[in-house]
């Protein structure tokens, strides 16, 4: 439970810190694709659904977590958001996807 806690708290973080940076607006150094287009506009919606994936995780983590050393009975929580799984291989089927295209 641990590991799996400061894994997503770590992915979350860097998520964040790449999708804030200030080069993120800079041109990309690869082939031009309709013009000048910046990393910005080629991975800001890869970044935010892999933010989102990761911060629902971080949270079924700590719904386990509670249940398993405080004993509260809220596992149900963890069972409805495990749909999120499929969203999180969704967001980084997408975010391979935008690496590997042309514009990646």
């Amino acid at each position: 439970m641990l590991i799996g806690y400061i894994g997503h708290f770590f992915l979350i973080i860097i998520g964040i810190n790449l999708y804030s940076d200030g080069d993120r607006l800079k041109a990309c150094g690869g082939a031009k694709y309709d013009g000048e287009e910046s990393s910005s506009e080629v991975y800001d919606m890869a970044f935010i659904l892999l933010i989102i994936y990761h911060l629902i995780e971080w949270a079924r983590i700590i719904v386990f977590g509670v249940c398993v050393l405080i004993g509260a009975n809220i596992m149900i929580i963890y069972y409805i958001t495990s749909p999120n799984t499929l969203f999180g291989i969704a967001a980084y089927c997408y975010a391979h996807y935008k690496r590997f295209n042309e514009t990646g």
